[in-house]
């Protein structure tokens, strides 16, 4: 049983650290994503007086929008150091990494080659749809997240089980021979297999990034 429990072991600490790794980086899109409308509405304020397409991404910089704030503080280094503006919001829209951002950057960039015309309507109809999405988002997420977990808590059973059982001796003899190694292994497959399953059931799908591969112009 001794190598079967290694071999677990590591092979829970990796799944462990990647699935730690993945839920960061969820939390922190969806963190973005929330934040993203008071942005749009910080920008859209900014232009209603008068500044300039470039000038009104530096007044959203002084406003506390936490997660946002690294991407956006980036965006207006580039800009300020001469980075055509095409380009330097394409490369801020890929680190958000979400398809909000991506529209939003297609609208600035189209109102820049077109003189801003319809630019505060159009990104304020953007505003409400992001809105609406990111409602409708929040309620799918909040109705399958509660069933995920207890799913998720139903594959530790079997595993407190064993440990139970183990403190048995003659179990532990059982166990620490090669085929109840084999045994182990093979649950612990079945576990992971059964794992990524309620994962990848429960994944809500993004839409697809239509703008956000696009090239600069």
């Amino acid at each position: 049983m001794t190598w079967a429990l290694v071999v677990i072991a590591i092979s829970s600490a990796i799944l462990i650290f990647f699935e730690i790794k993945k839920v960061h980086s969820q939390r922190l899109s969806r963190a973005q994503a929330q934040l993203w409308p008071q942005f749009e509405e910080l920008y859209i304020s900014a232009l209603q007086s008068g500044i300039s397409l470039t000038d009104a991404f530096s007044y959203a910089e002084e406003f506390s929008l936490n997660e946002l704030k690294k991407p956006i503080s980036k965006l207006v280094s580039d800009l300020d150091s001469g980075v055509r503006l095409s380009i330097a919001i394409r490369t801020f829209s890929k680190q958000l990494n979400f398809g909000a951002a991506d529209l939003f950057v297609e609208i600035i960039d189209l109102a820049h080659q077109t003189g801003g015309q319809n630019l505060i309507p159009a990104l304020q109809d953007h505003v409400r749809a992001v809105r609406f999405e990111l409602e409708a988002a929040g309620s799918v997420a909040a109705r399958t997240g509660a069933i995920l977990n207890v799913a998720k808590l139903g594959l530790l059973a079997p595993w407190v089980l064993l440990t139970v059982l183990c403190a048995n001796e003659q179990n532990r003899q059982v166990f620490n021979t090669e085929t109840g190694g084999l045994l182990l292994l093979g649950g612990f497959s079945l576990s992971l297999l059964a794992f990524r399953l309620v994962v990848k059931a429960g994944t809500l799908r993004e839409l697809p990034r239509v703008f956000g591969t696009s090239a600069a112009a």
